[in-house]
């Protein structure tokens, strides 16, 4: 699949931030300290954009971008499983397959996990499941645990939404996460850390980044938004019983 020809890359942002250092957009005059200074810049540039600063009209809001769906399949006899490396944390519950007639399964407490196998281990169609951190000793980044119960007895392929953990743009990983969307906010993020560094200020550089962001999160909100929860009523209508037959397991969350 193309790219958007309006996209950018990391040579790209490399190119703007030097010409706006001042050291020109001939890739081959870089020194070796400028060259590292940009990749430098271009790293504070994507964490202040992918963790952006609070806008007052759009508190607490957290790109869609950064949100995948994944898999995970169980292995009989096995409770627990070991987190993508880019996990930071599980949106919502799990899901199995369609051939699988069970409800969702729920995200608990690791101590409830740790009660309920305190009382037996047990095997079967996982109900429950918890999100542990795994002691780590400095020679890598934090990971987490997945932990299941009961024990799943089959294989399953389990589906579900985490918030993933960005990564740096490198000579082989080019492309910023986001896309086109959000190019220009990045490139934008990218001179205000740079205009903080060269002139140990916050000024056009960064009120132009604000502005950027501020519209970036509003076309985000409106793409990942859905245009409804969904019915709304006491399930007494007949016409909605599909809908309300398993409402004991639904879940509304805002």
């Amino acid at each position: 699949m193309a790219e958007s020809t309006l996209s950018e890359t990391r040579t790209g942002l490399r190119r703007e931030i030097a010409h706006y250092l001042g050291y020109g957009r001939d890739t081959t005059a870089w020194s070796t300290d400028e060259s590292n200074e940009l990749d430098y810049l271009i790293s504070q540039g994507l964490r202040q954009y992918y963790m952006h600063p609070v806008v007052p009209s759009w508190p607490g809001h957290e790109w869609s971008f950064l949100k995948p769906l994944t898999t995970v399949a169980t292995v009989a006899g096995t409770y627990q499983y070991t987190m993508p490396d880019d996990f930071a944390g599980i949106l919502g519950d799990l899901t199995f397959a369609a051939s699988v007639a069970s409800p969702s399964i729920r995200i608990i407490s690791e101590l409830q996990i740790r009660q309920m196998r305190q009382y037996g281990t047990g095997s079967g169609i996982p109900q429950f499941a918890a999100i542990v951190p795994i002691a780590e000793t400095g020679d890598s980044g934090q990971r987490f645990q997945l932990q299941l119960y009961p024990t799943p007895a089959a294989v399953y392929t389990l589906t579900y939404r985490y918030t993933s953990l960005p990564y740096a743009l490198t000579s082989t990983l080019l492309y910023p996460l986001g896309g086109m969307n959000h190019i220009e906010g990045i490139l934008a993020s990218c001179l205000a850390v740079a205009e903080r560094t060269k002139n140990d200020e916050q000024g056009v550089q960064y009120a132009y980044f604000m502005k950027t962001l501020e519209a970036n999160i509003a076309r985000d909100a409106a793409m990942s938004t859905p245009d409804t929860l969904g019915y709304n009523g006491d399930g007494g209508n007949k016409r909605y019983a599909v809908v309300t037959r398993n409402a004991r397991y639904n879940s509304v969350q805002y």
